[in-house]
């Protein structure tokens, strides 16, 4: 591309603003009838109003306001257009103008278009425009000033094979000191290069998204910060802080509000995949190395402002605001000093209804502040949007507002910050050393960024043998940094040391350099007594990252998202087996053997279920699920019938019975009479589907009417509940609503009510695996379950007990792109839906379908393709349990952590 471009000339600008005076033409046809309601407010001191709408603007994202209050906005027409969309073929950026301060433009111009993928707006201390686009950052100029862009520059240019805009270039942000920082996606682990417009560029492969920064003129690129998702919104705050906004994993949450430092690890990698699951990887500071979150945000956070630069009142300086498109709101973080950095508390500050998708966030310097509104759920252009500004009440008492780019006076922690990251002496080893025992992630983060200079290596190296573990693991991680030659001898003795984390980190590095050298040296790591089970999931990892698969895999530079990686069941069922290891890596061995090879290590789980230790044991009875044999089935019965086994263990038998051998569930009526009650009501449970069997359906009677008769208490309670359910699911045979002696919830608000807190996990364990209520068909929880949706091994961390009880009664509200459904008809009239299609040659779609396989449609079958309007997890699912089922299974995804 030449450094200048002339876009498109001024007759063309001339005929396009005669296209935008007809555009109500056609994008009319998209505005809704009814006139648009906005937002609600928490805060009865602001107000917010709606400034521009369709079809003034239309998929309006970036949004960036100069200093002479004119509002920029970037208005998207190529994101992922949909077939026949009737709009321009190139983004273009809007010019607003309020001359009169009533809240509504006077003025609407063009100031540039034929853009292409445009994500994001600022503009630089010195007044010029910036736009980000997946694949390049230009800057544009108005050398003339009438309002119309006559050439551009390009100043980063993105190679990469992946072609998803929101894993490419997306933020960016300007320092008073003569950087720019760009804010760059995870490109679905694709390798890429970032070419600045000198020689300079960072370059890399699997480690997912980075922040890099740059002249103004896009030299002397450089690598800041690594380990995020996508990160969305850039803001420095009033102390000099880099802040940001994390967008999430698929199955790793919440999204993240991060204060960014040079030289931070911010934990994901690309390469291990895209859940953020994998023991490699961290999200807040969990993983040694890693940073924290400031706070834990919404789905899909987008823009990020400092309240300072808006005239709010005064409580809410030192307080950002995010936009927080999948829930419609604007949240409000109140920080607070932690160690040299922050943490936060957050509130909804504006709430709104499905139609409020807040994107980027700008205020101008009166200090109004302008949100853009994509305003529908569906990714593709719809020809709909809107700006909203929000502002104190005239009455209000305000702050003035600060200008954007005024000198920031940074706190003494960041002057600390600074100060560690400068020592390149031999002489500043005894401070920085002292830094790694700190308790502060940052300080101890500046520590090891300098001691990776040459200067410290040898002090490191016998620091590797230090008494206090800290100083240890403060060691290895900053050789780890520094790309030590020749890292074995030292990993071997590593592998061996007594403390815990010093051994997982000793395993990855291990793993990441994938030194097979040390493959024999890898069970030292897993033989003394601490073990965790995350070191165990590390080791499996390394063990897999060493095998010529995966070597070779990433001597291919395939994307992380394309390695198969499971354990090896053969190491796993060895493990389990050997009876020399400790009893914990044993029962963490036998949970990975995967449901297919029950059979083939049959006789292993019979003699496991002999076992003293009650781990092993429970863990046995739940992989002869998944054996098809006779024998399995015979053991599980005896073993639920046993009066002298553990309570959970009888329980997980008649689990463990409705998969292995439906055929035989009648003989668990004697246990409709057992004195245990975790084992009567996983009986009832398992007894629904016979309900209407003529033997099944008298036993279940007689015990409806003797409890009714004899049993008080919440025990009783929860076991007349059970068999209503089974017996009478639709108000039957007399037996309505009204006449229930349990009444279920009709409406989202009364399930709340009696969801809100409560359930036994280990109950809500065997109803996620049941197949009644079908979670696991499609979710994975620590390795069991389907591929289709979200793994949800650590959702507990992240997710309120509300938002995944909503998840569950109203499952189309919010669908993560990731998991959009697509359907596929073809010509002879059949229907198939699932998840990601992939077009192939030929006009051919691949499908992943519900059971996780991929089918292929040739092109000359297809009828017609699209997305589905609704989530592929059925509605209805709370109709498949009891009240306390529900509750149970809320409980244990609350467990999940």
């Amino acid at each position: 591309m030449d450094d200048s471009i002339s876009p498109s000339g001024s007759d063309h600008l001339r005929l396009l603003h005669i296209l935008i005076a007809l555009l109500p033409l056609t994008f009319g046809l998209w505005r809704a009838s009814a006139e648009i309601q906005p937002p609600s407010v928490t805060d009865p001191r602001l107000q917010l109003g709606l400034f521009a709408s369709e079809p003034d603007i239309v998929t309006p994202i970036g949004l960036a306001v100069d200093q002479r209050n004119r509002i920029f906005v970037l208005e998207s027409h190529t994101h992922t257009p949909p077939k026949g969309y009737p709009g321009p073929t190139a983004d273009r950026i809007k010019i607003f103008i309020d001359d009169d301060q009533d809240g509504k433009p006077d003025k609407t111009s063009v100031f540039a278009d034929d853009i292409r993928e445009g994500m994001n707006l600022a503009f630089s201390p010195e007044g010029k425009l910036y736009v980000v686009c997946s694949r390049e950052v230009l800057t544009l100029e108005d050398q003339d000033d009438n309002g119309v862009s006559e050439s551009r520059t390009q100043i980063l240019r993105l190679a990469t094979a992946e072609r998803y805009a929101h894993n490419s270039f997306l933020s960016i942000a300007f320092s008073q000191d003569g950087w720019t920082y760009v804010g760059r996606g995870n490109t679905a682990g694709h390798e890429y290069a970032i070419q600045g417009s000198d020689a300079s560029a960072v370059r890399g492969y699997g480690d997912g998204g980075n922040i890099i920064r740059c002249r103004p003129d896009g030299s002397r690129v450089e690598l800041l910060a690594t380990g995020f998702w996508n990160p969305f919104g850039l803001e420095f705050d009033f102390a000099g802080r880099l802040l940001c906004v994390d967008n999430d994993p698929d199955s790793r949450g919440p999204n993240r509000l991060l204060h960014i430092v040079q030289g931070g690890d911010y934990g994901y990698k690309s390469l291990y995949g895209g859940s953020g699951l994998h023991p490699y990887q961290g999200w807040d500071g969990e993983l040694p190395g890693t940073l924290p979150m400031i706070g834990g945000v919404g789905e899909a956070p987008s823009g990020l402002l400092d309240c300072s630069r808006g005239a709010l009142p005064e409580d809410y300086q030192g307080n950002l605001l995010v936009t927080v498109w999948g829930e419609h709101t604007i949240t409000r973080f109140r920080t607070m000093p932690s160690g040299i950095s922050l943490r936060a508390t957050n509130e909804i500050l504006v709430r709104g209804s499905r139609t409020f998708r807040p994107v980027a966030i700008d205020a101008d310097q009166r200090g109004n502040i302008y949100v853009t509104d994509w305003v529908e759920r569906e990714y593709p252009n719809h020809g709909k949007g809107r700006i909203w500004r929000l502002a104190a009440k005239s009455e209000t008492n305000r702050t003035p507002p600060r200008p954007r780019f005024r000198v920031p006076v940074p706190t003494v922690g960041l002057q600390t910050f600074n100060a560690l990251l400068q020592k390149n002496s031999a002489q500043d080893y005894a401070s920085l050393r002292s830094g790694l025992t700190n308790g502060d992630p940052f300080i101890r983060t500046a520590v090891m960024t300098a001691l990776t200079r040459p200067a410290f290596r040898a002090a490191l190296l016998h620091d590797l043998e230090a008494s206090d573990p800290r100083v240890r693991l403060g060691a290895l991680l900053a050789l780890r940094r520094a790309k030590q030659e020749n890292p074995a001898p030292l990993l071997k003795r590593l592998l061996r040391d007594p403390d815990a984390q010093v051994r997982r980190m000793a395993l990855i590095w291990t793993g990441e350099e994938t030194l097979t050298s040390l493959r024999g040296d890898l069970d030292q790591a897993i033989s003394t007594a601490e073990i965790t089970p995350n070191l165990f999931e590390t080791y499996l990892s390394t063990v897999q990252n060493l095998s010529p698969e995966v070597i070779k895999a990433y001597e291919r530079k395939v994307r992380g998202n394309d390695i198969r990686r499971r354990a090896d069941p053969k190491l796993v069922a060895a493990i389990a087996q050997d009876a020399s290891r400790p009893t914990v890596v044993r029962a963490l061995a036998l949970a990975k053997l995967e449901p297919e090879s029950s059979d083939e290590h049959f006789e292993l789980l019979t003699s496991l279920v002999r076992e003293n230790d009650s781990r092993l044991r429970l863990e046995a009875v739940r992989s002869l699920a998944g054996s098809g044999r006779a024998e399995a089935s015979v053991l599980l019965l005896q073993l639920s019938r046993d009066g002298k086994q553990p309570s959970e263990l009888r329980a997980e038998s008649v689990l463990a019975l409705t998969r292995n051998a439906p055929e035989r569930l009648k003989d668990l009526v004697p246990l409709l009479n057992d004195s245990d009650t975790a084992v009567q009501i996983e009986a009832i449970r398992a007894l629904r589907p016979l309900a209407r069997n003529e033997m099944v359906r008298e036993a279940l009677s007689s015990r409806y009417r003797r409890i009714q008769a004899e049993s008080s208490g919440s025990d009783a309670r929860r076991l007349i509940e059970q068999l209503e359910f089974a017996l009478f699911p639709d108000g039957s045979e007399g037996h309505s609503e009204d006449t229930r002696i349990h009444h279920r919830p009709s409406s989202p608000v009364d399930w709340r009510a009696v969801l809100a807190g409560g359930g036994d996990p280990a109950s809500g364990r065997r109803v996620f695996f049941s197949a009644f209520a079908s979670c696991a068909q499609c979710h994975q929880v620590q390795g069991h379950g389907g591929l289709i949706g979200p793994d949800l091994s650590v959702i507990g961390s992240f997710q309120s007990r509300e938002r995944m009880m909503l998840s569950i009664l109203r499952p189309s509200d919010e669908i993560s792109p990731l998991y959009q459904g697509w359907f596929i008809e073809t010509k002879e009239g059949e229907s198939h839906s699932g998840l990601q299609l992939h077009h192939k040659p030929a006009g051919a779609i691949d499908l992943i379908v519900l059971n996780g396989t991929t089918i292929r449609f040739p092109g000359d079958q297809i009828a017609d393709y699209g997305m589905l309007n609704s989530s592929l997890m059925p509605d209805g699912l709370e109709n498949t349990m009891t009240v306390h089922d529900f509750l149970d299974l809320l409980a244990f995804l609350e467990s999940l952590k």
